[in-house]
């Protein structure tokens, strides 16, 4: 009788231990496999995401080119062009949509407040990034990304599917979250506050102003560099937790900073985004507006050269 009461602890003991251990492995289902994260939920692995292809209330995201979705995808997935998550008529190009044109397309979708979503591609995780932070920015907080992409899924034979996923539309109401989203006249008043960091994801030649995508080249003033690139490897996989953590807090790039991140277009800029809340930081920014606005405005200021200590 005694072993039988003995079991019968046991199990939730062993529960107990489990979820104290390992919290986010339960919430947000990651194989152990994967690096830890103070917000481990942002990411999904293949097997996470191959165990819940059929689960109520999930939706995965392709963001590919459609002639590749065509070709195969992801068993289950819907496919969203990047052109989709632009506004097409404003003068700055690559700003967010309109909210409206979001809650509908992520209606047709079959989106709603309570859904799951699961981004991915095939460009190292850019517009999967740009996704997750638009979905943030509109109050969503369910989404995460593939970790290493359609790149990973291939590499590692997971199943794929062909032709057009069917969903029933639903209907999609945004929150909108101001502290997402920074504008210019944001970066302005941040450009003397040594609270404000200004993080560039461009590459070190756009930085110094050498490869030039606007009217003029460089960098906002003061603004700390690392090519989003540095982040992941050639799939799209993130490092380690303490790999990127180390590489940022050398550079002065803190928790206890508002982080304002930037690009050409807000693309990579959301890339560093999402790499920021897989630390755990708490404010962090997108210039929506990024180098396609700031370097083609008149009177905006521009540095260039390399960073300190960094050629190019």
């Amino acid at each position: 009788m005694g072993r039988w009461v003995m079991r019968g602890w046991l199990i939730p003991i062993a529960v107990a231990c489990l979820a104290l251990a390992a919290p986010g492995l339960l919430r947000a289902g990651i194989s152990s496999d994967e690096p830890a994260y103070p917000r481990p939920e942002l990411l999904v692995s293949g097997a996470w995401l191959q165990a819940r292809l059929q689960s109520p209330g999930m939706r995965v995201v392709d963001l590919r080119p459609r002639q590749e979705y065509d070709q195969a995808h992801i068993p289950g997935a819907v496919s969203v062009q990047p052109e989709q998550l632009v506004d097409r008529q404003h003068p700055v190009p690559g700003m967010l949509a309109p909210v409206p044109g979001l809650e509908t397309l992520l209606g047709r979708l079959g989106i709603t407040n309570q859904t799951r979503v699961v981004a991915y591609d095939g460009q190292g995780g850019l517009w999967a990034a740009r996704l997750l932070w638009a979905l943030h920015y509109l109050g969503h907080e369910q989404a995460a990304i593939l970790n290493g992409g359609w790149a990973r899924w291939r590499r590692e034979g997971r199943p794929m599917g062909q032709g057009q996923s069917a969903v029933e539309p639903g209907r999609f109401v945004a929150r909108v979250q101001p502290d997402r989203l920074a504008t210019a006249e944001e970066v302005l008043k941040a450009l003397q506050d040594p609270r404000v960091v200004l993080f560039d994801a461009r590459s070190p030649a756009e930085y110094a102003g050498r490869d030039v995508r606007a009217k003029r080249g460089g960098h906002i003033p003061g603004a700390i560099n690392v090519d989003w690139r540095e982040h992941v490897d050639a799939e799209g996989t993130w490092s380690p937790a303490a790999e990127i953590r180390a590489r940022l807090e050398r550079l002065g790039i803190t928790p206890d900073k508002r982080i304002i991140a930037y690009c050409q277009t807000g693309v990579r800029g959301a890339h560093h985004y999402v790499t920021l809340k897989l630390l755990g930081y708490p404010d962090v920014r997108v210039y929506d507006g990024s180098w396609a606005e700031w370097g083609n405005h008149p009177t905006y200021p521009v540095a260039t050269g390399a960073m300190p200590g960094r050629q190019g």
